[in-house]
């Protein structure tokens, strides 16, 4: 659930048994990976489900925002080609995305129709926090297990998601 700003920097550093996902695909046996980061979208509202803490004080000016949709649409894209770049022949396809694909009661939206054409079994997301304890979100919808693994939310511990 981390992501950096330099992928070439990245892989050069990591050992071969490692292989960073970038909106791109990794086959392992025969489950195929893609991944990318996505980005917030009107299609879906978390604060419901949020935890509003006390915010921190910065000492810098805030940097100016890009669109936000523009950003949406180029994560979108940068899916597709992940999703393209996937084995087509591949037992199980997983996605890996930062941000969530769907909102937190399965209502369909641009990315969760990308991931159901393209075959995707599984989508494991992270990226919202301070999330209420208790909340009931995701699941499964039209053959895709949505996973939530913010590693806060799962108390720093892994989670199983595919035998």
């Amino acid at each position: 659930d981390y992501w950096c700003a330099a992928p070439t920097k990245v892989r050069k550093a990591l050992p071969e048994s490692i292989h960073l996902i970038w909106s791109d695909a990794f086959l392992w046996g025969d489950v195929a990976i893609c991944g990318t980061r996505l980005w917030d979208s009107p299609e879906y509202e978390f604060g419901r489900f949020i935890e509003m803490k006390k915010p921190v004080k910065e000492d810098k000016p805030p940097k100016p925002q890009e669109d936000t949709q523009s950003i949406f649409q180029r994560e979108v894209m940068r899916l597709g080609v992940a999703l393209n770049a996937m084995d087509k022949t591949a037992r199980l396809k997983i996605a890996m995305v930062h941000y969530p694909p769907i909102s937190a009661d399965l209502k369909d939206s641009t990315v969760s129709k990308m991931l159901e054409n393209a075959g995707v079994a599984i989508c494991v997301f992270g990226h919202l926090h301070s999330v209420r304890p208790g909340s009931e979100l995701f699941g499964t919808k039209n053959g895709i297990a949505y996973h939530y693994v913010a590693c806060d939310w799962l108390g720093f511990s892994l989670r199983k998601i595919a035998d």
